[in-house]
């Protein structure tokens, strides 16, 4: 249960959900002058959001795997926050005029809009499905829908406190990153299971660390069952 609670704690907190709920601030911090513009790129930004979202959950996961889509999500998340939290924190202090009137001001905002919905293909890629794929796998089924219904609750919980917080992060994603990210790195490496090579009567609620050594177990008992069939005839 703490996995699954870590998982939805970092998928929240990794600002996806916040961005495309205050996305119309966002876009006219990065450039985006204009009601009717902010909200053409906040419908762009949904809809890349959307589709990447629904192609990764139905065709890509399971082809790269639980803990190879889950860290390049997390490392490309990386990359674009920090892009956007450092153009943020330099034109942070300059007027509107400025920014417009700077050529190299004006493209490194071109670039952030780009980096915000690069970070939503990450979050899909990573965050978006793990807490509930590894959250049907790893539990018994005689308690996995008390598990999942939890795991729910923590996910609104998070969404809650992320949105209520995001307006006071304006300016300051590099510094949120700087110390939330490395730790979801970290806990992907040394926690995060991956169950997808395990049978499903193998899982019952354990998360055996070492699906090599499965293999091995399963081809030893597949080789013993040959020696006794053998030795019937």
């Amino acid at each position: 249960m703490r996995i699954i609670t870590i998982q939805q704690l970092f998928s929240q907190w990794s600002g996806a959900n916040a961005i495309t709920q205050y996305s119309p601030t966002i876009f006219g911090y990065l450039g985006v002058t204009g009601m009717e513009s902010q909200f053409l790129a906040t419908g762009i930004y949904g809809i890349a959001k959307f589709t990447s979202c629904l192609a990764f959950a139905l065709f890509i996961v399971d082809f790269l795997g639980r803990r190879r889509s889950l860290m390049t999500g997390i490392v490309l998340q990386i990359v674009t926050l920090a892009y956007v939290g450092t153009y943020l924190g330099i034109t942070g202090n300059m007027s509107t005029a400025a920014v417009e009137t700077s050529q190299a001001a004006s493209r490194a905002g071109t670039a952030a809009i780009v980096a915000i919905s690069i970070h939503a293909i990450a979050w899909s890629i990573g965050w978006f499905s793990m807490p509930y794929l590894v959250g049907s796998e790893i539990f018994p089924i005689r308690i996995r829908s008390f598990n999942v219904s939890v795991s729910m609750a923590f996910h609104w919980a998070f969404y809650f406190g992320s949105s209520r917080s995001m307006p006071r992060y304006y300016g300051k994603v590099s510094r949120v990153i700087g110390w939330a990210l490395p730790k979801a790195v970290t806990v992907h490496k040394v926690a995060y299971p991956s169950p997808e090579d395990m049978r499903v009567e193998r899982r019952d609620g354990k998360l055996l660390a070492d699906s090599k050594k499965q293999e091995k177990e399963d081809a030893k008992i597949q080789s013993d069952m040959r020696i006794e069939d053998v030795s019937r005839i």
